[in-house]
């Protein structure tokens, strides 16, 4: 069970990605081709942050529910993939344009993570973040 503390990341970092995927709620404006002729897609792209990065960590499966409440599937990403990270992993929920997660696991842990094909990703790259080795994993 989730400390109190716990449950407050969680939902803090749950808000913020409400706010950056805002264009990915259960939201289908009505296109008339080329463009989408709706006030109210207007007011989610203006709301929406395409360079966002979550204020904390979550453990695996804590960062998957707020994906999955946020963001059912954006072009290759859904959040089942999320399930394919070692149980041990930490997750720091991102927006670059598209979807983006920093991945890792704690020192000393025997748990690998897994390959761009493995979740579905376009790019996989080990990166440092904040002086912290850790993988960063993109969908477009």
């Amino acid at each position: 069970m989730p400390t109190v503390e716990q449950s407050a990341h969680m939902a803090t970092v749950s808000n913020e990605v409400a706010e950056a995927y805002a264009d990915c709620w259960d939201y289908h404006p009505k296109v008339s081709a080329p463009y989408i002729d709706v006030p109210a897609w207007e007011a989610m792209e203006q709301r929406r942050n395409l360079e966002f990065f979550a204020s904390r960590w979550l453990p695996r499966d804590e960062a998957k529910c707020v994906m999955e409440q946020w963001v059912k599937g954006y072009n290759n990403f859904t959040p089942s993939v999320i399930g394919r990270f070692p149980e041990e992993a930490v997750i720091r929920i991102a927006r670059e344009g598209s979807v983006c997660l920093y991945v890792k696991v704690p020192w000393g842990c025997k748990a690998k993570l897994p390959t761009a094909k493995r979740v579905s990703a376009d790019e996989r790259d080990e990166v440092f973040l904040q002086s912290s080795k850790c993988v960063r994993y993109w969908w477009d």
